[in-house]
């Protein structure tokens, strides 16, 4: 079973708010990955949870009210959990928009003991803001990303918006091999072929493994992304792209 993880709240003055669930603090039963806050005070958390007692995980997305607790009119008593394939599933990255409507990104493993890693796929899935999955995008089913070369891939974070494009990154490649990789997808789930080659934009900086780790999408859709790309010595990296071929 999945550990205790927590979400605290903290007043501007840096001390617990108190008014959080009593205690400034509440527990939850899974992993969480990513944490977006609502104009209204509410919180959503995007993670995993071990399925049972087997090594196998599925992806969660839960909500709390202001207060801490649990938002019910969310998922099922506040949460969705979704296994994408039958796959071992985890959510890494969170896009929370003002209706409360989400996209969210990850991971899934096929092969989770391939010690390699070949069995990884990156995920993005969309859901309105009661949690259940959004019909629009990909008919209301998740996106496993398929590179031309087959190579495996995951995704760590996600940023943009529906009308210009999701923006997803993470990494390409073999466990211990990996490479940068960014992609573009529309508001339907569809692969933005106009971006990089043919929606894709592999890179490699340094030398070694590499991967992106977060990402920022700027008004005028130019894309900084930072993560880990060793060169000699150094390792933190941030990088700027156009949004376009130019």
């Amino acid at each position: 079973m999945a550990g205790w993880m927590s979400i605290f709240r903290y007043d501007p003055d840096g001390k617990l708010d108190l008014s959080f669930n009593g205690s400034g603090s509440i527990n939850v039963d899974f992993v969480i990955h990513a944490v977006g806050a609502s104009a209204d005070g509410a919180i959503t958390v995007v993670g995993s949870s071990s399925v049972g007692f087997s090594p196998q995980n599925e992806g969660i997305v839960a909500r709390f009210k202001a207060d801490g607790t649990p938002d019910n009119s969310f998922g099922t008593s506040g949460i969705t959990r979704i296994r994408i394939d039958e796959a071992d599933t985890v959510f890494s990255g969170l896009l929370l928009r003002e209706d409360g409507s989400t996209f969210v990104t990850g991971s899934l493993d096929r092969t989770p003991n391939d010690v390699w890693g070949n069995g990884r796929r990156g995920v993005l899935a969309a859901f309105n803001g009661n949690g259940w999955p959004n019909l629009v995008f990909n008919g209301g089913k998740a996106v496993v990303s398929e590179l031309p070369s087959s190579a495996a891939n995951a995704w760590s974070d996600i940023g943009g918006d529906p009308a210009h494009g999701i923006v997803v990154v993470g990494l390409s490649g073999a466990r211990s091999r990996e490479s940068t990789l960014i992609a573009r997808y529309e508001a339907t789930g569809k692969l933005d072929i106009t971006f990089g080659d043919e929606g894709f934009l592999n890179t490699r900086f340094g030398k070694d493994y590499e991967f992106w780790k977060s990402v920022v999408v700027q008004p005028d859709q130019k894309i900084i992304a930072s993560g880990d790309c060793r060169y000699f010595f150094d390792r933190a990296t941030v990088a700027r792209f156009l949004a376009t071929r130019e």
